[in-house]
């Protein structure tokens, strides 16, 4: 063997396995501390040099010792603080998320409620007897501009004609009725026609939907062409034509397009979201 060299382990010279190594390991370790507890009980006078060498290499190895076990503890402490902060963490989610259902539901609800209310409102100002349908389907494609509405509990009472409404506006009228259920057309509808007065001047005129695909909204028709209408000016039902009350809103001029001729026209913006509408009131053509 050449100076310098290291030669086998002693484990290797003796041929001790893995498992008694890790054994001899543990041994030597539980003696190292038994003997330090030992020396540590002892008077410090009372210690022989041979008790103050072993505890002189011992105390190294007992802090290593105790510094790997208060991490492994304060690695275990921490998991489980995880583990519980995990826990709680998916419990508030589920909480969040109920109560954000809750107040989703509890505002669909106001606004049912306040929609209602309105809606009754609406039903005194006509003063004569009306009823009440609920929206079940509306379709304001390029080939139809209508709604469909379950009757309640008087689908005999109504009559195809009748005025549609709701706060905002005219809606329509009834186009046909088959059982509990109706189709409504809507004023958006090139086949529907209002008898209107517009603006502070009270200009008769004619207000239907827009001929074409694709153009949902109103044209008005038959105005003088002299009379003065301006962008913004409300356009309001007249109740000449026997359908819609007098006085139900029908929209806004959104813009003059022509004063040549004998008449002018204009756009109208209606001031009914047809793709909002929940509750409709269905009523003759009455002051209001």
């Amino acid at each position: 063997m050449r100076l310098g060299s290291r030669g086998p382990g002693v484990f290797a010279r003796l041929r001790v396995g893995p498992r008694a190594r890790r054994g001899l390991y543990c041994v030597a370790l539980v003696a190292l501390a038994t003997f330090q507890l030992r020396a540590s009980a002892l008077d410090p006078e009372a210690l022989n040099p041979l008790d103050r060498v072993l505890l002189r290499i011992a105390s190294p190895l007992s802090a290593l010792v105790t510094s790997a076990a208060q991490g492994l503890g304060n690695g275990t402490r921490r998991y489980v603080y995880l583990v519980g902060v995990e826990k709680r963490n998916v419990e508030l989610e589920d909480e969040v998320s109920r109560l954000r259902a809750e107040l989703a539901s509890a505002e669909r609800g106001a606004l049912a409620a306040d929609g209602l209310e309105r809606l009754l409102e609406l039903q005194k100002a006509v003063g004569a007897r009306t009823f009440a349908a609920r929206v079940v389907a509306t379709d304001t494609s390029a080939y139809f501009r209508s709604a469909r509405v379950h009757l309640g509990g008087h689908p005999d009472a109504i009559r195809p004609g009748m005025a549609v409404l709701v706060p905002a506006g005219v809606v329509g009228r009834i186009q046909r009725t088959y059982g509990a259920w109706g189709d409504v057309a809507l004023i958006v509808d090139p086949a529907v026609a209002v008898d209107v007065l517009v603006g502070k001047a009270q200009v008769r005129g004619i207000v239907r939907g827009k001929p074409g695909r694709n153009r949902l909204g109103c044209v008005l028709q038959y105005v003088e062409r002299a009379a003065a209408i301006e962008p913004g000016d409300r356009v309001l039902a007249s109740g000449a034509d026997g359908i819609f009350p007098r006085g139900a809103i029908v929209g806004t001029v959104d813009k003059v397009t022509s004063r040549g001729g004998l008449f002018a026209e204009a756009e109208v913006k209606p001031t009914v979201d047809f793709a909002e509408l929940r509750e409709v009131l269905i009523a003759p053509g009455l002051e209001i």
